[in-house]
Order: C-alpha cells, then sequence, then structure tokens
C-alpha cells in the first residue's frame, strides 16, 4: 500500500527531417506529470523549422493545467519570427 499519491512522469522526443523543395525539420518535446490526488499537469513544448524559397521560423510553447473541479488554466505564448532569404548557388543561376 502507498500513500495514495502517484506520479507519472514521461517525457517523449521526436525528430523529423523532410526535403519537399526545402528542408522541414520537426522537434517535439513532450512532458507529462499526473497525481492521483485530482491534480493534472500538462506541459508542452513545440519548435518547427521551415525552410522553402526562403527561411520560416516558427517557435511555440504550450502549457496547460488541469484540476478535477472543471478548471482548466491555459497559458499559451507564442513566438513567430520569419525571415525570407533568396538562396542563390550555381544549382539555380
Amino acid at each position: 500500500m502507498d500513500s495514495g499519491t502517484h506520479r507519472l512522469m514521461h517525457t517523449y522526443t521526436d525528430t523529423q527531417a523532410r526535403t519537399d523543395s526545402g528542408t522541414h525539420t520537426h522537434r517535439h518535446t513532450y512532458t507529462q506529470a499526473l497525481t492521483d490526488s485530482g491534480t493534472h499537469t500538462h506541459r508542452h513544448a513545440q519548435t518547427q523549422a521551415h525552410i522553402h524559397t526562403g527561411r520560416h521560423r516558427l517557435r511555440h510553447a504550450h502549457t496547460e493545467t488541469h484540476t478535477d473541479s472543471g478548471t482548466v488554466i491555459n497559458s499559451n505564448l507564442y513566438s513567430n519570427c520569419t525571415s525570407h532569404i533568396v538562396w542563390l548557388s550555381s544549382d539555380n543561376l
């Protein structure tokens, strides 16, 4: 018999790389903590980087907190930084 409190820590990391007329990089970090006391904490961090004819960077950080009383506290931080770069090489000249 334990004290009645159960904590689950989960960390998930996923990295993908694709090339369609550019380079797509996706990085995903996932952390989750659960307690039997009725408090649920969800933390999500995601970073994306897109490169097409120019360079596009998208950063997204998301945090959610849930309680059994039905109250949801959502804190969302969104940052978008875009910079277009003309790529010149011997291939496209």
